[in-house]
């Protein structure tokens, strides 16, 4: 072909070439003239098809997990095939619903591509809570019926407890150890405590060697 002109020309790198460079933003039909070999004109047109970039989205069950439950389920959507990292957490990165391990605050990236080839990115973060570290009731009764005669936190996750006290409401500490597996039972120089409000306070290390205190009220009936 001779004497070429392509159309649209804003897209073309030479739009009298006979292989111009397309680089269209949407798809394009272009339409080219020009003199074959023996003189003649002819027309012809080839359409450029322009795919838009998926939109990719990744998102988790629960945001922010704790040491009782370690585990979040990622999910994967707007793709056809999926990629996360960091890989070496998950137990199948390729996956669209991946189970999620971490013990710290860790963002996971997704690449996720289209039928056609064409890829976007998105991101979730999973965050650590320590507020289930261990579990406070609010009030107990020691009256010696066997139940509910020891006021002791539930711990729930792996901490070294430095200090559990408590205190009347004088401020005056009635009770201290630092024992996870020793509670109150209701005593104060060795005679019952009177019945009302007391504060506890607790203080210990979590696994990664963190302080974490917590305080609160309970009441004490009989």
């Amino acid at each position: 072909m001779t004497n070429p002109l392509w159309s649209p020309a804003n897209t073309l790198s030479n739009a009298q070439a006979n292989n111009p460079i397309a680089h269209p933003n949407t798809t394009t039909t272009y339409t080219v003239t020009g003199n074959g070999n023996n003189g003649c004109e002819g027309i012809d047109s080839v359409t450029v098809f322009v795919y838009s970039n998926p939109v990719i989205v990744a998102s988790a069950d629960d945001d922010t997990i704790n040491c009782t439950e370690p585990l979040a389920m990622l999910h994967a959507g707007g793709g056809n095939t999926y990629l996360w990292s960091p890989s070496n957490l998950l137990n199948n990165p390729t996956s669209a619903n991946p189970i999620a391990n971490v013990t710290t605050p860790t963002t996971f990236f997704l690449l996720g591509t289209d039928v056609n080839g064409c890829s976007s990115t998105d991101s979730v973060m999973v965050y650590i809570s320590d507020n289930k570290v261990f579990f406070v009731p609010n009030a107990f009764s020691p009256n010696g019926d066997g139940l509910n005669d020891i006021f002791l936190p539930k711990y729930q996750c792996d901490l070294t407890l430095e200090n559990f006290s408590i205190y009347n409401r004088f401020g005056q500490r009635v009770f201290f150890t630092n024992n996870k597996f020793k509670g109150w039972n209701g005593f104060q120089n060795a005679k019952d405590a009177d019945v009302g409000t007391y504060f506890w306070y607790i203080q210990g290390q979590n696994a990664k060697h963190e302080t974490i205190t917590r305080k609160g009220d309970l009441v004490l009936i009989r």
